[in-house]
């Protein structure tokens, strides 16, 4: 229950701020204390958490770099260092995770601080807080980079954005995406070039998702594959196009993000037929997707229109939606399952 109560609090705080017009910030950082006193005292919870606290005690047993990512290698042995146990460690990511999404809230703007609460938070706010913590901070590693584009010029956000890279190798497809809707379609050969480009971040990515099964032979898919994997992102990723199609961006604009996000919405799901890494190429799709939205209005300085808002709602229900039926039918289910949610035992530290 205290997921659904989460997820119905961001829904509360999202309908204060858009109908009494609130612009602070207040609010929403409550909501982030919240979620990471939640994830921080999670016992076994969390998919993967089992699987990190074995990856934080192999950076810290005379570990020699076998290609992980960098700069969570780096992280992983601070954290460790300044925590008395392991599994303390594991959890103190969630300082990192939260405290880099209130850095964004600090000085967002309203459609920043919409995109987090209607979509960004329902959706993945406990899969990055609890389960998949290297890709959480890299994604909002990358959520900054989209932020600083607009704000504070190019060197910033891409520093930010290849930092992301160095904590999940796979960010690499999600700013190239991004970067590709923003660029002007002026002539086919830079669409194709954009496009070839894409395809190869594609490759690379499946070539990441055998080296790390090759890693861990304790890593467990989470969903099957087959004709209807997937569909939990992308029935709300098609809910974020709809929202586009129906906005107030220009044509050309809105043509640029519908025509991407279907070409490789479409290649992601084909991918999963075969491939466990369609799902990831998904999973990187429903965060980077509403993100080119993002940097779309930002870069056109205009502000989201009541169609692409409520889309956008909708998008978030139907992610948290699809997040609780997979809690549910993991319920008890593995070494750290999602339900039912337990408190890490802090006297036995």
């Amino acid at each position: 229950m205290i997921y659904l109560f989460g997820w119905l609090m961001i829904l509360f705080f999202l309908f204060v701020q858009e109908i009494a017009r609130y612009r602070g910030k207040v609010l929403l950082i409550f909501l982030l204390i919240f979620f990471c006193t939640l994830s921080f005292i999670r016992g076994d919870v969390g998919t993967d958490t089992v699987n990190y606290e074995i990856m934080f005690y192999d950076f810290t047993s005379n570990y020699n770099w076998d290609g992980r990512e960098p700069l969570f290698v780096v992280l992983a042995n601070v954290l460790s260092y300044f925590s008395p146990t392991i599994e303390i460690a594991v959890r103190a990511t969630s300082f990192v995770f939260f405290g880099l999404i209130a850095c964004f809230v600090f000085v967002s703007n309203r459609n920043e601080r919409f995109l987090l609460m209607s979509y960004i938070l329902p959706a993945f706010v406990y899969q990055y807080g609890m389960n998949g913590l290297r890709l959480g901070i890299a994604s909002a590693l990358f959520l900054i980079a989209v932020q600083f584009f607009s704000k504070r010029g190019k060197m910033p956000a891409v520093l930010s954005a290849l930092a992301s890279i160095f904590f999940h190798y796979s960010m690499i497809f999600s700013v190239l995406f991004v970067v590709f809707t923003q660029r002007p379609w002026l002539k086919f050969s830079s669409v194709l070039g954009g496009f070839f480009l894409l395809v190869c971040a594609i490759g690379g990515l499946m070539v990441i998702d055998i080296y790390v099964g090759s890693k861990f032979d304790n890593y467990k898919e989470m969903q099957a594959l087959g004709s209807t994997s997937g569909l939990s992102k992308i029935v709300p990723m098609a809910f974020i196009v709809l929202g586009v199609f129906f906005s107030n961006l220009p044509r050309v604009e809105r043509t640029k993000v519908i025509i991407t996000g279907t070409l490789l919405i479409s290649g992601a799901w084909v991918v999963t037929q075969f491939s466990y890494a369609g799902l990831r190429l998904l999973d990187l799709l429903a965060f980077s997707l509403p993100l080119a939205v993002l940097a779309t209005y930002s870069r056109l300085n205009l502000d989201f229109n009541r169609p692409l808002k409520l889309f956008m709602i909708l998008a978030g229900l139907l992610s948290a939606a699809g997040l609780w039926r997979g809690f549910m039918l993991d319920y008890g289910v593995g070494d750290a399952p999602f339900m039912p949610y337990q408190i890490f035992n802090f006297n036995g530290i």
